[in-house]
């Protein structure tokens, strides 16, 4: 369990920073830093997902649990739908832009909220 979450630690920043790389580089993105950036995410979400069924499975998660997972799982969709929304644009409008700026840092928290959970329910 330390090793997937010293991995998803770096995972965040590496999705962090490839996507403040792409933010300071423009559009049209590059093709391999966008890559790297839409499969390190998805690898972090598949990361937390274990953990999040390895807790459910041990005792289970409680209603306020499920909730905060509900939340992250939410936040985290919505920031790979706006990314992909981004890409997929040659201008993409100014409040995808915005949304997707802010909406990382909170799906960052929601998703240390399910490693925490993760830990405390281990």
């Amino acid at each position: 369990m330390w090793i997937k979450t010293i991995l998803l630690l770096v995972l965040t920043v590496i999705v962090f920073l490839s996507g403040y790389w792409l933010h300071r580089a423009g559009s049209p993105y590059g093709t391999f830093v966008l890559a790297i950036h839409k499969l390190v995410a998805l690898v972090a979400i598949v990361i937390i997902g274990s953990l999040l069924v390895a807790a459910q499975r041990r005792i289970g998660l409680s209603g306020g649990d499920a909730y905060v997972v509900a939340a992250a799982v939410v936040l985290l969709i919505a920031a790979m739908a706006s990314g992909g929304f981004i890409s997929a644009m040659e201008t993409a409008p100014k409040w995808v832009l915005v949304f997707h700026r802010i909406i990382p840092y909170f799906s960052a928290i929601a998703a240390g909220a399910c490693v925490y959970i993760s830990w405390v329910k281990a």
